[in-house]
């Protein structure tokens, strides 16, 4: 199932996460979703502190397991379940 989230850095998690950010290797970076849990697209408003990630989830608990391991330095207080052409060509 594909979603769409947003996340927002906390005010004083801003700089301390994008220099996290900024340190991870394309591995750890690959590596941050866990198993079942793809990443699509992923954007950034690096001045403002927020940004949107566009995943493909298994399932729910999957979802959370990734938005739990940035739980200490941003909300996610946008998370929609969305479908692709194909998707919505089934249902309308």
């Amino acid at each position: 199932m594909l979603y769409h989230l947003k996340y927002v850095l906390y005010d004083d998690k801003k700089l301390p996460a994008q220099e996290f950010f900024k340190n991870m290797t394309q591995e750890q970076r690959d590596g941050e979703f866990p198993e079942g849990v793809t990443k699509i697209a992923r954007v950034h408003n690096s001045a403002s502190g927020y940004g949107y990630v566009i995943v493909d989830a298994e399932d729910n608990e999957k979802l959370h397991g990734f938005m739990m391991s940035w739980a200490s330095m941003c909300t996610f207080p946008q998370v929609e379940a969305m479908v692709d052409d194909e998707g919505l060509l089934k249902v309308i």
